[in-house]
């Protein structure tokens, strides 16, 4: 039975509450703890306003240094272009200037003839003193120098091989010393080589060749290399005599520059020299002479005329034809030579 004192929508306080009824304590209408717990939403900042006269000046000074680096690169680049088309050049240059040279000094001295033989033969004056001249060119003609007033041109074409020229050699060396050291006389010696084929060794073009590589590099010495080749002359039947025992005798002669002329006699540095002078004097004319052509050697010539004599072996018959030459008479009653008496030795 109700109490009519208590109302009647009185509700027991320990009792769970009603389905779908809020809490005790939660918020009315619905509003959740979250949404009360949220600070209030500050104002945005407003946006800087841009500095656009900065921004071109700063876009402006980009492009003029992209631009200085650009020019900078482009120099650079030619710079390195010019540098390497002129080193290419100059490179070019000095290759065709040491091949000149070679041409020139070297390796077409085969082709060239010595120094101091622009003849093609070397002179010997006052002193025993040769001549200085230049090299005949491929395919030049031979050059003659001028002979001193007063004194006797004798030319000797002499192929080192050949027994007569070693005959004549032995027996008028002493007196064609004389003549020339004195200044009565100057002596031409034209190497060359008729007898080359004559056997597999070469040897008469091995020993002009020789010759050449003395009168370039020590042409004071050549009358006396050239005497010793010739009195040391091989026998025929030898085939002539190697390349070292000529240097040998080079050597003996008092040859300067030997390191120089041994490679010049090793190489055969005028071989082709020899040759094409060889054929200058056998198809001829030989200059300042009455003799069209040399067939054999010795071949001697006193001012442009030939010597003819009874015996190379005997150096009475050039003896008097040298006073003949001279404007003298040589009769028998006068000395046999009008030097000293012919000497078996070596000259120099």
């Amino acid at each position: 039975m109700t109490d009519p004192h208590e109302p009647g929508d009185a509700r027991d306080p320990d009792a769970a509450p009603a389905e779908g009824a809020p809490a005790e304590g939660a918020p009315a209408g619905g509003a959740s703890a979250e949404g009360d717990a949220l600070a209030p939403t500050a104002p945005a900042t407003p946006p800087v306003p841009l500095d656009t006269a900065a921004i071109a000046t700063a876009r402006e000074a980009a492009r003029d240094r992209a631009s200085e680096i650009r020019t900078l690169q482009r120099k650079q680049d030619r710079r390195r272009n010019l540098l390497l088309r002129g080193g290419i050049v100059g490179g070019i240059i000095a290759v065709i200037v040491v091949v000149t040279l070679v041409i020139i000094n070297f390796a077409s001295p085969a082709q060239r003839g010595p120094r101091n033989m622009l003849s093609d033969g070397i002179r010997i004056g006052a002193d025993l003193t040769a001549l200085r001249t230049g090299s005949l060119g491929p395919g030049d003609t031979p050059v003659e120098a001028t002979q001193p007033e007063g004194t006797i041109a004798i030319r000797l074409y002499v192929d080192y091989f050949q027994p007569d020229a070693a005959a004549f050699e032995k027996a008028n060396s002493s007196q064609l010393r004389s003549w020339v050291s004195d200044g009565a006389a100057t002596l031409e010696v034209h190497p060359v080589a008729l007898s080359s084929k004559s056997g597999s060794d070469q040897y008469a073009l091995r020993a002009a060749n020789a010759a050449g590589c003395v009168a370039e590099y020590s042409p004071d010495r050549f009358f006396a290399f050239h005497d010793r080749l010739l009195k040391q002359q091989p026998t025929q039947e030898s085939g002539g005599m190697s390349d070292a025992r000529i240097l040998e005798i080079a050597k003996a002669a008092k040859v300067t520059s030997m390191s120089d002329v041994t490679r010049c006699v090793e190489s055969r540095r005028f071989g082709k020299w020899v040759q094409a002078a060889s054929n200058r004097a056998i198809n001829g004319p030989l200059p300042d002479s009455d003799v069209k052509a040399v067939s054999a050697t010795p071949l001697v010539l006193l001012n442009g005329t030939q010597f003819v004599p009874s015996d190379y072996a005997d150096p009475d018959d050039l003896a008097r034809a040298f006073v003949q030459a001279n404007g003298g008479d040589f009769t028998e009653d006068e000395s046999a030579s009008p030097s000293p008496s012919p000497s078996a030795s070596p000259a120099g």
